[in-house]
């Protein structure tokens, strides 16, 4: 009589089985159809699989959480990430994503695609959730600086701020647009189209 092989169950019947998918036995002599158990985030396992481990998920466009028998495509206007307590330690120790185990909501203020989270660029304002374009919410407001936006939206969050000054300037500065190179004058503040942060005022 020969023992149960690593990777298969026999539960008696005098036949052998192999672990289901998303599933594994490190051990000889398992009985029962969970095996060892449910392979582990970040990894995928076929049947009759000896290691919890089997394969990695894949790139940062897959996850697979705990158990998982094939790796899952991020959804569009999301990003695969890391989960658990040891999350931060998962990140340091695979740099190249193959081993995420959940999908993130891209959050305001940047967009996703291909399971990435990028900021939006210098210039631009994302306030929504989910975007999956380097546009994110458009441009910022000639004369502002981000957070703003061109037009105030009836969806946005209740916190987003459109179209006013962060810090009150004092009396004697004065606003203008710089839309061109033109020479500018002493005492005014001037904002660049699409500008970042507000430049110094001169003089």
């Amino acid at each position: 009589m020969a023992i149960c092989p690593k990777g298969q169950y026999c539960p008696g019947d005098a036949q052998r089985y192999d672990c289901p998918a998303g599933s594994y036995a490190d051990i000889e002599g398992t009985t029962e159809e969970d095996c060892s158990g449910l392979c582990e985030r970040g990894y995928y396992c076929e049947a009759g699989s000896t290691d919890a481990k089997q394969f990695a998920c894949g790139g940062p466009d897959k996850y697979c959480p705990r158990g998982s028998t094939a790796p899952n495509t991020v959804t569009s206007g999301y990003y695969g990430a890391f989960s658990g307590t040891d999350a931060f330690a998962q990140r340091l120790w695979d740099s190249r994503n193959t081993t995420c185990s959940v999908e993130l909501l891209c959050e305001p203020g940047y967009y996703c695609k291909t399971g990435i989270k990028y900021p939006c660029p210098p210039g631009t304002f994302g306030w929504r959730y989910g975007s999956t374009t380097e546009e994110c919410g458009g441009k910022c407001a000639a004369g502002y600086y981000c957070p703003s936006y061109l037009d105030a939206q009836p969806d946005a969050p209740a916190h987003t701020i459109w179209r006013v000054l962060l810090t009150p300037l004092p009396r004697h500065i004065r606003v203008e647009v710089c839309h061109s190179s033109a020479p500018r004058v002493p005492g005014i503040l001037y904002w660049w189209e699409e500008a970042i942060s507000p430049l110094a005022a001169i003089g």
